[in-house]
């Protein structure tokens, strides 16, 4: 306790005066009284309920190449979810077919991963893969084909989609967490 008295004494300047009889147990005490009576949904004028929301606990994206680097050490993840973002959400990102892994002819592999943003592929926890089949091939690598879409529920559930922008082909997964445990 002395060292985060002092640290925020520090930050305030020692311009606010710092209480230093609080008990520490009976101020985590009063704090979990009062969580548990917020979560008992029993609202008074004293309390509101207030609704808690869980949040994403990593970054979430898809694995890809930089333009015109095929070397599969050196692949990064596009951030699709940004770590610690409110659930449910849904977020999309696109890519050019040059930049997924995989990509041989009319198949894009797709590999979710959890992690810390745009770091080498390496660095993250693969989550699944699949395949997104009959993707059309493009004169212009550098042109976004495939939209990448990733939801997270209120309960945590992952759910990846791939587009193939120009054929409309669609593939849809939820992620098995039980898989990757």
């Amino acid at each position: 306790m002395p060292c985060i008295q002092q640290m925020v004494e520090d930050l305030a300047g020692g311009s606010v005066p710092i209480l230093k009889d609080v008990s520490v147990d009976a101020a985590i005490a009063q704090g979990c009284a009062i969580e548990a009576y917020e979560l008992s949904g029993k609202p008074t004028q004293f309390l509101p309920i207030r609704k808690m929301q869980d949040v994403t606990s990593f970054d979430i994206g898809v694995a890809a190449h930089k333009l015109g680097d095929s070397d599969p050490d050196r692949m990064f993840v596009g951030c699709i979810i940004p770590k610690a973002t409110p659930l449910p959400v849904s977020k999309s990102r696109r890519f050019g077919v040059a930049s997924m892994p995989g990509t041989s002819g009319l198949t894009a592999e797709l590999i979710i991963c959890e992690g810390k943003e745009e770091e080498e592929y390496k660095e993250q926890m693969k989550v699944q893969s699949f395949l997104l089949q009959g993707v059309t091939p493009s004169s212009d690598p550098e042109k976004p084909r495939i939209e990448v879409t990733i939801s997270a529920d209120e309960n945590g559930i992952i759910t990846a989609e791939a587009l193939d922008i120009e054929t409309g082909q669609k593939i849809r997964q939820q992620i098995d967490r039980k898989a990757i445990e």
